[in-house]
């Protein structure tokens, strides 16, 4: 083991865990922004290409605390993002105070764990600290020209992978002060030219695209009061590339150049933490009621609800995001209870327990499935069968308030992001 070094346990409290990971939409990545750089030596952001499947190879099945522990570092503060990976460059945000005052970015070596630089910044509003507050749950976007973060206290910032700061933005100052009992945990969502936020709270709330290069505003498409966590997803339908937002009673798609809305249902509840995907042409909505998702099919406009709803989900997605895995879509609910369903139907496959809730986003591996439970167990299972095959189980000790809140899955790498501390998993 190259770098060991205690845990700390911060404290975060139970009530975190609806908002945390969902954290969670995640920064889809086109071709345009690095055709070199294989998928498997990047994860640029919230669920890694915006779908937690990857072609990473060499991916490490069995480990412990004793076994295929490359690293471990101990990080500045606390946090509850996931970590981002691009080639050997790993970044992850984190706040050193309570109040999220001071605001910290990190890049570590990815081969050795050895930090290359930390920035600090002056957060434009501090955030009364309460134990139900998610402290720097959004997780960053990555490119070949820099590293996009985006925290609690509405500041958002680009920096160059030597860690310059490129652009800044106070959402809060420009258009008011988030209100709401948890904080934020949206992600940003970066595709092409553009950086995409979903801010939903209890005040006035909007999405908004920034131009990547500048942070200029390129629109803003103001929302009703609403607190959501839900990260967007980009894809494309009829010609249009579409930003798919599931978020308080809604789902719905603007179009990613203009901010037009294009279609939306309101056939849906309580879908506020987890984030969309899609499969094939249709776009799951999870929720953290028994049978409150929906799954919608493309190539509608207007208000879909009456002829556009594939089918309605008697299941609960409670923290972590529904994972879609070759014709199945995979949903874990608060107990920690994973559900296998035919993602064209929605029939279920099976189930099977984990034992513990998951407040990390499954990912996918070839033919493996990796479920990281919040105290510490990694379950990995077999995709593709009629009835659940445990490949593994492993179990880290992660102490208590220094729950699993999110990883990256790199060639060769897993990191395993706990409240205050980053661990590198790998065959050795």
């Amino acid at each position: 083991m190259k770098f060991y070094r205690g845990m700390q346990n911060r404290t975060t409290g139970m009530l975190l865990l609806c908002f945390l990971l969902f954290p969670a939409v995640s920064p889809a990545m086109n071709d345009s922004q690095s055709p070199a750089l294989p998928e498997g030596r990047k994860w640029a952001g919230f669920r890694g290409n915006g779908s937690s499947n990857t072609t990473a190879a060499g991916l490490p099945l069995r480990w412990s605390e004793a076994k295929n522990i490359d690293w471990r570092v101990q990080l500045p503060g606390f946090g509850q993002s996931s970590p981002v990976v691009w080639d050997d460059k790993v970044f992850i945000t984190s706040v050193d105070t309570e109040d999220e005052d001071r605001l910290v970015v990190i890049r570590l070596d990815l081969e050795t764990g050895k930090t290359i630089w930390e920035k600090r910044f002056k957060a434009s509003r501090q955030i009364e600290y309460t134990r139900m507050i998610a402290r720097s749950a959004p997780t960053p976007a990555v490119d070949h020209s820099g590293v996009y973060v985006f925290f609690g206290s509405g500041d958002v910032l680009k920096l160059s992978h030597d860690g310059d700061k490129l652009w800044s933005r106070s959402l809060v100052e420009e258009f008011g002060a988030f209100k709401g009992n948890h904080g934020v945990a949206a992600s940003p969502v970066l595709y092409d030219d553009r950086l995409m936020l979903l801010i939903a709270h209890e005040g006035p709330s909007y999405a908004i695209a920034l131009n990547a290069a500048t942070g200029e505003t390129l629109w803003k498409q103001d929302r009703k009061p609403a607190v959501s966590w839900s990260t967007p997803l980009v894809t494309r339908n009829q010609g249009r590339n579409q930003l798919v937002i599931s978020s308080n009673g809604t789902v719905e798609a603007l179009d990613i150049e203009s901010g037009e809305r294009l279609w939306y249902t309101h056939d849906i509840v309580k879908n506020t933490v987890a984030s969309p995907l899609v499969y094939e042409d249709l776009i799951i909505a999870g929720s953290s009621e028994s049978g409150g998702g929906r799954t919608v099919r493309l190539g509608g406009q207007g208000d879909i609800t009456a002829d556009r709803i594939a089918w309605r989900g008697g299941w609960a997605s409670s923290f972590g995001s529904p994972l879609v895995h070759g014709s199945r879509v995979y949903i874990t609910n608060r107990a920690g209870v994973v559900a296998c369903l035919d993602a064209a139907s929605g029939k279920e496959i099976w189930k099977h327990r984990l034992g513990e809730s998951c407040w990390a986003s499954p990912a996918a591996a070839g033919d493996r499935l990796y479920f990281f439970t919040k105290n510490g167990l990694t379950v990995v299972l077999a995709g593709n069968q009629e009835a659940p095959k445990i490949l593994a189980e492993n179990k880290l000790p992660v102490g208590k308030d220094n729950e699993v809140y999110g990883v990256a899955l790199v060639d060769r790498k897993i990191l395993l992001r706990t409240g205050s501390a980053l661990t590198c998993i790998q065959n050795l």
